[in-house]
């Protein structure tokens, strides 16, 4: 339910461009009304709307800066009357007065302009900074992990290293030793072949031996056949007469 409501303001509040930002404020907050400059230093305005948006719109045209300084404000609700359309900021009669207003309020916006954007350069500004921050907390992280990395490489290659120098010196023994062994077996080899061929050698000569025995023992036996005398066979005697 909307309700009006009647505001005086006091304190330094003409010229400077509070009208504007009053005009500016109602519309922020839905309200309708029209804002005027009293003969007696005040400004005067009617607003009608929900009585919570009135209550923000009160607290957000009470300033005290450079250019207003803001020290009462009387507020009278009343009923609704529906009789506004818009909200608006009624001009001053007197010319020079009005033309001050316009250059308080040109002279108002660009301080803001300046305010507003000092701010948003200090604000990007800032997180340009704390992304540069955060960016070198994580460099100098990276950095760490890849000295990490690094000492553990250089732990590897030192074992490597140690694991190439070990293999090679057990691979020296070993060719050391299978070279020993190998001369052994050539020898030996040497050595049963030099047998066999004695063992080939003692083989003919067996035979030689054997055959020089077999005629040896066929000699012996012709001579032995021509030296022995051939026996008679004995004569068979006559039957005797009677």
């Amino acid at each position: 339910m909307n309700i009006r409501a009647r505001i005086i303001v006091k304190g330094k509040v003409q010229a400077g461009g509070y009208r504007y930002i009053i005009e500016e404020a109602a519309y922020t907050h839905h309200l309708t009304g029209r804002v005027w400059n009293q003969d007696d230093g005040t400004v005067q305005l009617i607003c009608e709307g929900q009585k919570r948006d009135i209550q923000q719109f009160q607290e957000s045209i009470w300033l005290d800066d450079f250019m207003v300084q803001v020290r009462n404000m009387e507020v009278k609700f009343l009923p609704a009357t529906g009789e506004f359309e818009y909200f608006d900021r009624i001009p001053d009669l007197d010319p020079s007065r009005a033309t001050l207003e316009r250059a308080d309020a040109a002279a108002r916006a660009l301080r803001a302009l300046d305010t507003h954007l000092s701010g948003k350069l200090d604000t990007g500004f800032g997180a340009v900074s704390s992304g540069i921050r955060t960016m070198d907390s994580h460099i100098t992280s990276m950095d760490s992990h890849i000295t990490s990395m690094d000492s553990h490489i250089t732990s590897m290659d030192s074992h490597i290293t140690a694991m190439d120098s070990h293999i090679g010196r057990r691979f020296d023994r070993l060719d050391q030793s299978y070279g020993k062994f190998g001369k052994t077996l050539k020898t030996v080899s040497k050595d049963m072949n030099g047998l066999r061929s004695f063992g080939a050698g003692m083989a003919s000569d067996m035979k030689g031996m054997r055959s020089s025995m077999s005629s040896v023992a066929s000699d012996t036996r012709a001579l032995r056949k021509a030296a022995t005398p051939a026996r008679r066979r004995p004569r068979k005697r006559a039957a005797a007469s009677v």
